[in-house]
């Protein structure tokens, strides 16, 4: 069965080949250097079935299919055609070169198929949304944030800052610029920091290290006090902290009793 197209080629081959121009099959030994189904003009394979690279044009594809085309420098970028990147210009200097390659020291990426790219050079220090996971201010790795700026497994950073801020949970540092309330060396649940590194209802914490809020026994280091509650107002907060205006001691009694607060006294003057 015959494609459509125009009038037969053929080549001086032997076998010979024939072909029709404007089919979507590209015969190179007919001259054809590409062939997108059609004889239009502009759209970077012409009538002749050439690619129009005078107007920055290039055509590739399978010779069994239509050829696909693209222009440099539209701003759509199109593996192929041989771009690594297209952000709309010719300029040297800003990530994309005149040949639509990434230049050295450069990264590039699209928001969607559609956009043009959008370039940044790694490591300065300045975060850009579409390029970059985080960017530090460096090209090291082990860090947080790897020399193509996106964030090591098992790492959080802080991407609201510039340059980024990296910790890693469960180091038993306590990082509070990625969120952490908490750090005591684990991912473990019910030790008062939980795998998130957030302070677990009922307990209090440090930074690094957490004890049971209102068990009446206080962990130096963790707690001012601890009455055996959980209560504002009586002297030692729920948060197991003096409050304004109290005074507490340690224990009752050496028996490991609750902290006893007392409210200061204020004497007034004659």
């Amino acid at each position: 069965m015959e494609l459509e197209g125009g009038d037969w080629i053929c080549d001086q081959l032997s076998p010979t080949h024939c072909d029709k121009h404007g089919n979507g099959y590209v015969m190179h030994s007919i001259g054809e250097q590409c062939d997108d189904g059609n004889f239009n003009n502009g759209d970077g394979c012409d009538e002749f079935m050439q690619i129009e690279s005078d107007d920055g044009w290039f055509c590739s594809g399978p010779t069994t299919h239509p050829s696909h085309c693209d222009q440099h420098g539209n701003g759509h970028k199109r593996h192929y055609s041989g771009e690594e990147c297209d952000d709309g210009n010719f300029d040297n200097g800003d990530g994309c070169d005149e040949f639509m390659q990434v230049e050295p020291g450069w990264q590039c990426a699209e928001i969607n198929y559609y956009s043009p790219s959008e370039c940044d050079p790694p490591g300065n220090g300045i975060r850009h949304p579409v390029v970059e996971q985080c960017d530090d201010g460096n090209l090291d790795l082990n860090d947080g944030c790897n020399a193509h700026m996106r964030i090591e497994r098992g790492w959080s950073c802080n991407i609201t800052v510039n340059p980024s801020r990296c910790g890693r949970p469960g180091n038993g540092v306590w990082e509070p610029w990625v969120g952490e309330e908490c750090d005591d060396g684990n991912h473990k649940n019910g030790d008062g920091c939980d795998q998130g590194m957030l302070v677990e209802e009922g307990w209090v914490c440090n930074g690094t290290r957490c004890a049971v809020a209102g068990d009446a026994i206080v962990t130096w280091g963790v707690e001012e006090c601890d009455d055996g509650n959980q209560r504002d107002g009586d002297g030692c907060s729920a948060k197991m902290l003096i409050e304004d205006g109290w005074h507490c001691v340690r224990s009752c009694s050496d028996n490991g009793n609750p902290s006893c607060c007392y409210k200061d006294r204020v004497i007034a003057r004659p």
